[in-house]
């Protein structure tokens, strides 16, 4: 938290200050591979010597740190990209230079209201006070969101938190801080909905043991239709296990009064291209490579290359393995490919459908039916077969 809160100090270059800010996120990521061999200098046997430090190593906890670091840098970076965001905002507009960063007066800086929607919170900035280091950790640690996510951005959670102008928003018994984002209806129903995910999952997988047969190697050998069949199954099985983690993180935020992104949007089986299929698939983290990666560098006026850098930074999140970024470029890839497809499509869809509308739903079948083919190869590559 430090780290990333130094490196978001506002220098003189904007740009300046962005690269610090990325490269100190992958120089995170890389440092908590083993394989790196950077892992190993950061033990506390360095810092403590062998008695205590050896001791501190050797004790993990039920839950490893390392398991979480991935989903921390998102937040971190959150933090450290948002206060930028703000300083460079708030010294726009009142003219003052970024040493007044502890001024109190936030008059000029744009406020976020509890009746926003989520793109608002995300992107409106706070009063600068906000961004501070205390601030920054209750982010990082949060609980619903600790473990697995959803992903969550520093301006969102804070929102949620009441940190606005108090005397132009004041606070009522509909905000946040004093009742829930939804109805207690909606939760129960809500969580009612996690627990009926929660028996489906046990009935497939005692059926089913996919990830089992998985984990035990019964698969290895096996010719490539079945090990085809194999991942389609484990995709759908993954779907409704982190549909479920998803959701009972997300069902105890909406118990704490922050209605946060939903993830899962649409069922693995009913997704009509690979860009619809991440925006449904981790969409919380979609929202976030969208505010942090793909507007800053253009939008989809920078489509053609952007998707490249992004796919390279998921894979990398994801771990930094070779099948990975093969992956990530197979993503980016298909992606491309669908744009420019999708484009001719929908010049000529229209007049192909009221001349041959049976071809139509022909063609129509067969790209749907292609998507599946292309999710279940790339797969194959980044976690499977290679």
């Amino acid at each position: 938290v430090l780290v990333m809160h130094f490196a978001s100090y506002p220098l003189d270059k904007h740009r300046n200050s962005t690269i610090l800010i990325w490269v100190t996120a992958l120089f995170m990521l890389i440092i908590k591979e083993p394989r790196w061999g950077i892992k190993k200098y950061l033990a506390f046997t360095n810092i403590f010597g062998e008695e205590m430090g050896g001791f501190m190593d050797s004790y993990d906890g039920v839950y490893s740190w390392h398991l979480s670091i991935n989903l921390a840098i998102l937040r971190l970076l959150s933090y450290a990209l948002d206060r930028q965001s703000a300083h460079e905002q708030h010294n726009s507009k009142s003219g003052k230079p970024s040493s007044k960063q502890g001024s109190s007066d936030n008059s000029d800086t744009p406020l976020t209201t509890p009746n926003q929607d989520l793109s608002q919170r995300m992107k409106t900035p706070l009063p600068i006070q906000s961004y501070n280091y205390v601030n920054a950790l209750s982010h990082l640690l949060y609980p619903p969101f600790f473990l697995a996510g959803p992903t969550v951005s520093f301006n969102t959670y804070m929102s949620y938190c009441g940190h606005r102008d108090r005397s132009r928003f004041p606070v009522t018994h509909q905000s946040p801080l004093h009742g829930h984002a939804r109805s207690n209806t909606e939760v129960a129903t809500y969580i009612a909905k996690v627990v009926v995910a929660l028996g489906a999952i046990e009935v497939v997988l005692h059926h089913m043991p996919i990830l089992a047969a998985n984990r035990a190697g019964l698969l290895k050998g096996a010719d490539i239709q079945l090990q085809c069949t194999a991942v389609l199954a484990t995709l759908n099985v993954m779907w409704l296990k982190f549909t479920i983690m998803w959701r009972l993180a997300r069902s105890w935020a909406l118990l704490d009064g922050m209605d946060v992104p939903e993830n899962m949007l649409r069922s693995v089986n009913s997704t009509d291209g690979v860009g619809a299929f991440w925006k449904g698939w981790h969409a919380s983290f979609n929202r976030w490579i969208v505010r942090y990666m793909y507007i800053p560098m253009g939008g989809s006026g920078g489509r053609w290359w952007n998707v490249w850098i992004v796919f390279g930074f998921v894979a990398l999140w994801h771990d930094a393995d070779v099948n990975l970024l093969a992956w990530g470029a197979l993503n980016a890839s298909f992606f491309v490919m669908e744009q420019m497809v999708g484009g001719i499509w929908k010049r000529n869809g229209g007049a192909l459908l009221t001349s041959f509308p049976t071809l139509h739903r022909h063609l129509s079948a067969i790209g749907r039916t292609s998507l599946v083919f292309l999710l279940i190869a790339v797969n194959c590559i980044g976690y499977s077969i290679g």
